[in-house]
Parts: structure tokens; sequence; C-alpha cells
């Protein structure tokens, strides 16, 4: 006779009647709909859109929490509309000379201030060059400050520029003959001067100060990162924030625009500010100088911000004073720290680490700070009062090769806050990021993928602007560094033409185009459960400008699964004929619990003007549920009593205490063969057929005399 194993326990099934099984019907599907994608083709198919409007810097999709759902590891490619592209074409500037300091548009144009590439017994020159799109890019406009000719050991440099009351105002080093009486030696003054036409250039103001520590321009021309003066124009005056070896000293101005040689501006000092010798490296002390708002007055009136590596400060310019916008050590003195900008939104945004905060007022007293990225990021802002809370942050980041600092901010676009970063050592390719005021996504607009000098950390970029000057077209300029750093170098400057225009409203031109190839790593996926083996049976994509070959614009998809790198596998390409592609021999799919996604763009190699669009990236799953089994089992209790020498009460108590059983007890359906294997079940029903006819749901007293008991057990794991 046929009996089983349940919880230790042998229990006889009546003679020609047998056990039944049956798949267990689950209560509910093992994943979250939270995020996911509610398209169906069938009962038995899911179809996930891979997006990217969340950006980069997210390794893995959190579907039940509904977070990265639409993010990306990593990308290149241009991301920040509905339809992603090629990332656009970066174009080299012409006729550039020296060192870039400040870029800045006055009456109509669009110029840079520079510096001569200094070197031993060479003279050096600040000049200012305009741009004009047709022919060489950048033409000299005049010379604002100089060395004689040769012999010199002593340089002049350029530290910013301003446009102030229809002037350009220009803060350079002494050394000039013109304006400092033939003293060479003179780099620890600061001067001030002027022009309005690009022809005549006046002195207004010599030797502002004359205690600073200037580095000698024979070297520091090498480095770009030595902010050691900055002009800031402040409604109706001018400030000149200086370094003089202990402190930066800040000085007003509100007739410098005015003043000449003979009657030189006034100046009063406004602050003097002890900051710290570098202790990042380098002698970038004056790390910003921007407008903002005074959170701390009636009012909130628009104040002053200067920032060093340690921290932020607001002047009060109308008292001749100043305060620590945040609390000390606020900043850490990390070599990124306290780069500024103030966004289009309003809100200030200043370097701390790897990572940009963003400050915003919202009431009198009330600043919230929240770590938007892009290494790390908090999801609610906190309190200036909560420093620890403001400083950590949670994410992904981003990957390797574009891990570094911020080195300059951008805020002057209606959307975007542009960041240039990385390239700070060995490996760290530089990048230029915009981050979308509204959402924090970031995404990439240029990425130095390693085809361009200075892959290595070298060539860092310090500097950005967005001008249509002098065609009408938009464009985001930037400078970096060039050569090896060494003294001779020119900065090397490009630019990306309408970089806000979505790809498919660009015009064709042959400085608007797109690079050659591009790629976009979408975060991992667990399809909903990490846990349980989907079959990935096909990818898709709504995308324009297919070709029909890899000879004309193509995209091709790479993957990984459970772990593997992103592109350790090639599905194929996509083409105007072939917009899905199949997983797995025959297309039966591939298993896996994750999965990660990379598509890469190709262009046609000869029109820079073509890239594929992708509208949307789809990948269809089946993600089959562990089947469970469940057993329908007839004892006979009188029988099991005899055959066990027990009393048919205790049979019945048995099969009691494992119904009540909280965890799982052990079944072997066949124990006596041994070609069966143990499982783990809960006995989910139990009724009792007596020897005198009828049923009972419960056991009593007459039950003692023997009839059948209906087991049900099933398996939960």
């Amino acid at each position: 006779m046929a009996r089983i194993k349940l919880n230790s326990n042998f229990f006889h099934i009546p003679e020609g009647q047998a056990i039944e099984s049956y798949a267990v019907d689950p209560q509910a599907e093992a994943f979250s709909t939270a995020g996911a994608s509610r398209r169906i083709d069938n009962k038995k198919l899911r179809r996930f859109v891979q997006g990217w409007s969340d950006g980069i810097g997210i390794a893995r999709k959190k579907r039940e929490e509904g977070l990265g759902i639409n993010g990306l590891r990593d990308a290149d490619a241009e991301t920040r509309f509905d339809h992603a592209s090629l990332p656009y074409l970066r174009v080299a500037g012409t006729g550039e000379s020296g060192h870039f300091r400040k870029f800045f548009q006055f009456g109509g144009d669009l110029y840079v201030a520079t510096e001569d590439n200094y070197a031993s017994d060479a003279e050096g020159l600040a000049k200012i060059f305009k741009f004009t799109i047709s022919g060489t890019d950048w033409n000299a406009a005049v010379t604002l400050a100089g060395q004689g000719s040769g012999g010199e050991t002593e340089g002049v440099r350029l530290y910013d520029a301003v446009v102030y009351k229809g002037q350009v105002v220009a803060v350079v080093s002494a050394g000039d003959p013109e304006h400092d009486g033939g003293n060479e030696s003179a780099e620890n003054e600061f001067h001030l001067v002027r022009t309005s036409d690009f022809s005549t250039v006046v002195l207004a103001k010599d030797n502002i100060i004359n205690t600073g520590t200037i580095a000698t321009a024979i070297t520091r021309r090498s480095n770009e990162d030595d902010h050691l003066a900055r002009l800031l124009v402040f409604g109706d005056t001018l400030l000149i924030a200086m370094w003089d070896s202990n402190s930066i000293v800040v000085y007003k101005s509100t007739d410098a625009h005015s003043a000449t040689e003979g009657s030189q501006a006034s100046v009063t000092k406004v602050a003097d500010i002890n900051a710290a010798t570098g202790t990042s490296g380098g002698e970038d002390y004056i790390r910003g100088f921007v407008v903002w708002r005074d959170p701390y007055t009636a009012g909130i009136p628009a104040a002053a911000v200067i920032s060093t590596e340690e921290n932020l400060y607001l002047l009060d310019v109308a008292n001749n004073s100043f305060s620590e916008l945040f609390p000390a050590g606020f900043l850490t003195g990390g070599a990124g720290d306290g780069r500024m900008a103030v966004g289009s939104n309003g809100n200030l945004y200043f370097t701390r680490g790897e990572n940009i905060m963003e400050a915003s007022v919202v009431g009198l007293g009330h600043v919230n700070i929240r770590n938007v990225g892009p290494s790390t990021r908090t999801t609610l802002p906190n309190t200036a009062t909560a420093i620890d809370a403001t400083l950590g942050g949670h994410g992904d980041g981003l990957v390797s090769s574009k891990q570094g600092v911020p080195t300059f901010l951008y805020g002057g676009s209606t959307d975007w806050l542009y960041v240039a970063y990385g390239g700070t050592t060995s490996g760290k390719k530089k990048s230029i990021l915009a981050m979308d005021y509204n959402t924090k996504a970031w995404h990439s607009v240029y990425y130095d993928d390693g085809t361009t000098f200075n892959d290595d950390g070298d060539g860092r970029i310090w500097g950005m602007i967005l001008s249509s000057e002098d065609d009408g077209v938009q464009r985001l300029h930037w400078w970096q560094e060039g050569g090896s750093l060494a003294p001779g170098s020119n900065s090397v400057h490009y630019y990306i033409e309408e970089p806000e225009r979505p790809p498919r409203q660009r015009v064709d031109s042959t400085d608007n185009g797109f690079k050659a190839t591009g790629y976009i790593e979408f975060a991992e996926d667990d399809h909903g459960d990490p846990q349980i083996s989907s079959a990935i049976l096909e990818s898709r994509v709504d995308a324009e400008d297919l070709g029909g070959s890899t000879s004309a614009d193509y995209m091709e998809h790479k993957y990984g699964v459970d772990g593997e790198a992103w592109d350790a596998n090639d599905l194929g390409d996509f083409l105007s004929s072939a917009t899905s592609l199949s997983f797995g021999t025959s297309g039966r799919g591939v298993s896996a619990k994750t999965a990660r996604h990379r598509v890469n763009f190709h262009r046609d190699a000869g029109d820079t003007t073509q890239s594929p669009l992708l509208n949307e990236f789809e990948v269809v799953v089946r993600t089959r549920l562990a089947t469970l089994k469940g057993f329908r089992i007839p004892i006979d209790i009188g029988r099991t009593a005899a055959e066990e020498g027990v009393r048919p009460q205790d049979v019945i108590d048995r099969l009691e205490a494992i119904h009540d059983s909280v965890t799982l007890v052990p079944f072997d359906r066949d124990p006596d063969t041994g070609f069966t294997s143990e499982v783990q079940v809960e006995l989910t029903g139990l009724q009792l057929e007596t020897s005198e006819g009828g049923s009972a749901t419960a056991f009593n007293a007459q039950s003692s005399r023997g009839g059948v008991a209906m087991v049900s057990v099933e398996e939960v794991l």
C-alpha cells in the first residue's frame, strides 16, 4: 500500500485511490508594475521601453520604486530631447593666440581676452580678439598691455575682463612700460585698463595693490587655473577682487569707465577676506565672483558673492563688509571646490568635490541646498543649517573615464546648466555636461573620446559661453588647455553650432553636423524582479533616417546579461528594412535575470549632416514565474493508525499540527522508493470523510473510529 511522508510522519493512501497533482495558480505577478510599460502583445509578453530622459549616471533601474526607469549608465550621444542622435559635431576655431582668459560680448560682437604664451626672455602681451565666422575665426582687436621688445624676464598677465558702462575694463599685472614707467619687475601690481573702440587703451587705475604674490608669468602661463584677480559688475559699481599674498581684498569703483592715467579711478576697500594659500595646489584663490541674492536681509536684495576653495562669502557693498554665506567647513579646500555660476532659474550653483550644489532662496533666512550631481545626488532639498545632510548623496555616478571634478560652470542658458568636467588625472577624459534645471538630469554635450589631443588629463576646459555672434547662429564656445601644459602652448578653441536645437530641427551646414559615431548605454534592467529569469526575445526601434546598409546611417545593438559588460554580445544592426532584432537561436530568446543594452549610432562617413534619429528603443520580454505544484492526497486514518502503531486520534492530531504550522514542512510523495526528492510545502486544505458517511470540516471524537482525510499541500517557493 502506498504511503507518503509529511513532516517526518508517514500517512497511508486508501486502496484504489491516488495522489492528484495540479499547478498552483499565482495569486499575483511577482513584480511591481510601478514604472513598467503596460503595452501588451498578448498575455505572455511584456514590453519595456528603454528611455533616456533621466540622463546619465544611473547604472540600474529601480522599477519597484519607479526610479531610473529612463536612466542611462552612460552616453556620448545627444539625449537631451525626445529623439536621440549622434553627438553634435565639434568644430575647431582658427586664429587664436596665447592663453584665453575670458569670453565676453560687447556691442553685438563676441570677444576673448587673452595673454601671450610667455617663455624665457620673450615679450608678453595681453590682447583682445574678435570672433567672426567667415575666414579666420579670431582676429586681433587690440593690445591691452605688453612688455617692450625682447629680453624681459617678467611677464604681463591678464586676469579678467568685463563690460562696464560702455567700456571693456580689464585687470592686468604690471610690467608694461607704457603704463608703468618702464618698470618691468612689478608682477605683484594690479592695474585696470579700459577701451571702448579697441584702438585706444587707457590706464584707469595703476597699482591698486602692490603686495600681491603673483607667480612668475613664465611658468604660470602654462596653467590657466590661477584666478588671482577677478572683476564683477554689480549694478552701477565695478568690484575688483585681488589676491595680496595673505587674503583676498575687494575694492569698488564707480568711475573706472571714465578714468584716465592723469585722473585715475577712485577705489574703496569693501572687504579683506582671509583665505588659504592654495591648499588644493596651484594658485586659484578666487574661485568665483557672481551676483546672486542676500537671503539674510529683508527684501532679499541682489548681492555679490565671492568664493574660495573654503567657503562662499556675501559682500555688503554699501557698508564695506562681508559675511560667510554658509557655516565654516562647508567647503573643504578640494581641487574643484568653490567654482560658481548663477543659473537662469535664479539659483546659485557651486562645486563641492565631484558634485554641484544648488542653493535656492525660499524665504528670508531660509536657503535650500541640494546636491544635484553628477557624481551623486540627493532627491530632496536640505536647509543650509543641516550641513551634513547636503554634502552626501546617492546615485551610481559617472563611468570611470568621465570622473574628475567640475572645472567651469556656465549658467547663461535658459534650460541648461553647462558644466566642464573631468580631465584631472590620467585616463579621466574631459567632457561638457548639461543639467536640466527642472529635472536635474545630466546629459552629455561633448566628450573627448581620446581621438583628440590630451586625453590623459591635460587640456582641461576653463571657459564657456553661448553666443549668436556674429551671424545669428547660436554656438557653444569653449577653450581648453593646449600642449602638454608647457610654456609656449596656445589654448585650443572649439564650438558646437546650434547646441540647444533638437537634432530633427537642425539646419544642414558644414559646421552644423554630427560626429561619426556615438553610443547610449541604458541602465541595467531587471524586468521587475532580479530573482526570476526572463526570456529576452526581441529588441525594436522606432527610428528615422536609417539607411539600407551599414555603409549608410545605421544603429547596432550590443548587450550583456547577468552582469556581463554592456557590449559583451552583438545582436545585430538596425536598418531601414530591419527595425527589430531577435535574441537567441532562431528567435527563441536568451534567459537572463538582468540585461544591459547599448545602442551604437553610426552615420554615413561622407555626410556629416546625417544622423540616425532614435525615437524609441523597446525590449520584448517573457518573464516566467516559478512553476509551483500542489497535491491533493487522500489519507486513510484507520490504516495509517494500524500500520504506524498509533491511535486514529494521533493521526488526526498530527495532521492538525501540520495544518497549523507557520513554517513550511517537508513532503515526500514516495518515500519507500527513493525516486522522488523532498520538497517544502504548506498544508492548505484539510477535510474529513467519516466512516459513517458525510463530511466534517473539523475533527471530533467520532472521527477516532476511522475515515478518510483529504489533504491539500502546495509548494511556496
